[in-house]
């Protein structure tokens, strides 16, 4: 089973192929539904972080004034949350994707798997913790309106992007993909800008600054990894790890030979986190977010190994 699962991982060639309204590109987001990081989560049990952005996204689609009334609607049921593993989506850090948010459109194209990611506001999610939620709104609108259109519009000129050839000369350069992927990102950057320049100059404007945090490039690769690891579900009773991700209050892993099984577990706070100027350790989120898949792409994790090693994954 892991020699099956391996060998479809090695056979699997994801590019980047369009952007867009969410909508319009993700199967299933019909109706008042907003997707999350990480394995299920109800909503009285997910953790401070998440519950934030998912009450913003529900003010950004008009479906509640505030996020207090976002948060009674979601209580009460009149919003769906689920989780964006079962939509072939990846979001990375506190990442949320709900409707109207912008997306990549990322295509496997040994397999016709597909898979999607909220696109970066440049600190990882499209909707990052820590700014004011009217500019985090107005942010994602021109997210919406400006960058996704002229991202797509470059890649109707330019063709698809090459993301594995991208992610392996971006390493090369010394990038970290799960963790702050500037090589990445500027590589990104300098894909699209031949189309950006014919056909959706516009957008430059408002994606260029997003390339200074490194962050533009990590929900892609980690929809990269999540179309390159669809492949291997349903191979034998292969203990290769297919995704690895976090809610905020639980981190859950999926395995090749039981698809669409979640084993969780409490979410533990990084040994070293990574934390901004004016904070200290207790302020410290638990493990959020999806780009645990960018590793399991990249290292191919055997689950039973770690059992019988006794050690997880370095």
């Amino acid at each position: 089973g892991n020699r099956e699962a391996l060998e479809r991982l090695d056979a699997a060639r994801p590019h980047l192929v369009g952007a867009g309204i969410a909508a319009d590109l993700v199967p299933g987001m019909d109706g008042r539904i907003i997707l999350h990081a990480g394995p299920p989560c109800e909503w009285d049990a997910m953790g401070p972080a998440m519950r934030a952005q998912v009450a913003r996204a529900a003010v950004l689609e008009g479906w509640a004034p505030d996020q207090g009334d976002a948060a009674a609607l979601i209580a009460q049921g009149a919003i769906a949350l689920e989780p964006g593993d079962g939509h072939g989506v990846a979001a990375t850090m506190c990442g949320v994707l709900s409707p109207s948010m912008a997306a990549w459109a990322v295509h496997n194209d040994a397999t016709g798997a597909d898979a999607w990611a909220p696109m970066s506001d440049g600190a990882g999610d499209g909707l990052p913790p820590g700014s004011p939620s009217r500019q985090l709104l107005t942010r994602q609108r021109l997210l919406a309106d400006r960058v996704a259109p002229g991202a797509a519009a470059a890649l109707g000129a330019t063709g698809p992007i090459d993301l594995l050839d991208m992610l392996r000369t971006a390493s090369a350069m010394g990038d970290e993909p799960a963790a702050t992927p500037r090589a990445a990102s500027l590589l990104l950057l300098s894909a699209l800008m031949p189309g950006l320049a014919s056909r959706g100059l516009d957008a430059v404007p408002a994606l260029a600054p997003m390339v200074g945090t490194g962050r533009l490039a990590m929900p892609l690769m980690a929809a990269a990894a999540r179309a390159m690891l669809q492949a291997t579900a349903g191979s034998g009773r292969s203990s290769l790890v297919t995704a690895m991700a976090g809610n905020g209050t639980d981190v859950g892993i999926m395995l090749a030979g039981l698809p669409g099984a979640w084993f969780t577990a409490p979410a533990p706070i990084a040994d070293d986190p990574r934390l901004d100027p004016g904070t200290s350790a207790p302020d410290a989120a638990t493990w959020t977010g999806d780009q645990g898949l960018i590793s399991c792409a990249g290292v191919a994790i055997d689950a039973r190994l770690c059992l019988d090693a006794g050690e997880g994954p370095a």
